[in-house]
């Protein structure tokens, strides 16, 4: 059996996924409500991270010529790993789509999937997006969020990637 074949994927509620983000993710100490889905990462049935999917604070975006509306766009929001596993989060991450447009994108009208990786993890995760037909299509510049308080990961570009759904 492939080490991606033993990755799954189950809905969490948004306290157990507000627990993993506390624990290994402390400088995102919060858990909006406008999210839509959590997933829990597991292997070999150990819960080893999470996946949070929302719609993200735009009003519309212009990729490959097609202008998408903020309710058309779904953001994978935040990617947490509690464990140091290689691979764990791409194969994670590549169920987490799977069941993501399987269960709740078509529904609910979604058209394009987003999500930023930062910019210096370049290694496996930016290639198994690429793999399930994400395109970079650029990075972020460093700057924290305005209204909202100072976090150091705004501090880190960001590689923006985008897949559409068909």
């Amino acid at each position: 059996m492939r080490f991606a074949e033993r990755v799954h994927i189950e809905s969490i509620p948004r306290h157990v996924a507000g627990a993993i983000y506390e624990a290994h993710h402390s400088y995102m100490d919060d858990v909006p409500r406008t999210n839509l889905v959590h997933h829990g990462l597991c292997y070999q049935d150990q819960l080893l991270g999470a996946i949070t999917w929302r719609y993200p604070l735009i009003r519309s975006l212009e990729y490959d010529e097609t202008r998408f509306e903020g309710d058309e766009i779904v953001k994978a929001a935040r990617i947490c790993i509690g464990v140091d596993f290689p691979n764990l989060a791409s194969a994670a991450l590549a169920r987490s789509i799977e069941r993501f447009v399987r269960r709740h994108g078509r529904g609910r009208g979604v058209r394009l999937l987003l999500t930023l990786v930062r910019a210096d993890f370049d290694g496996s995760m930016i290639k198994a997006l690429r793999n399930k037909g994400w395109h970079c299509v650029g990075k972020t510049g460093p700057g924290q969020a305005g209204i909202r308080p100072d976090k150091q990961i705004r501090e880190q570009p960001k590689a923006v990637s985008l897949r559409g759904l068909s």
